[in-house]
């Protein structure tokens, strides 16, 4: 028999185009790779991820969130960019999936991430 593997996952979207994420808090400085960013498309995914991460490390514990293979929290925005560590989970727990039913789904999901 094969252990279970128990994953958390817990789904966030936020709206890039929300007043707080255009204006992000003051102190907030961004990775180099997001300065150039016009519509607060990364601050969202960052502060839906980091929620996630604050909230589970309570319930799970921090050494359960900081892995990945025991909690994702998959970060989304509402105009359909995923965060690096929800585009992850499908690449290494989804697309290798050998058992999935739709060869076809699993070549459109690969080629779009």
């Amino acid at each position: 028999l094969s252990p279970i593997k128990r994953l958390s996952l817990d789904v966030a979207i936020g709206n890039p185009a929300a007043a707080s994420y255009i204006s992000p808090p003051p102190g907030y400085d961004p990775p180099a790779t997001h300065r150039a960013d016009p519509i607060g498309r990364n601050y969202a995914i960052e502060h839906r991820e980091e929620e996630k991460n604050a909230r589970y490390r309570t319930l799970l514990g921090a050494a359960a969130v900081a892995d990945p293979a025991a909690f994702v929290p998959f970060a989304m925005t509402a105009t359909g960019c995923i965060s690096a560590k929800a585009t992850r989970f499908l690449r290494e727990e989804v697309l290798r999936d050998d058992n999935s039913r739709s060869t076809r789904a699993r070549t459109e999901l690969n080629t779009k991430l």
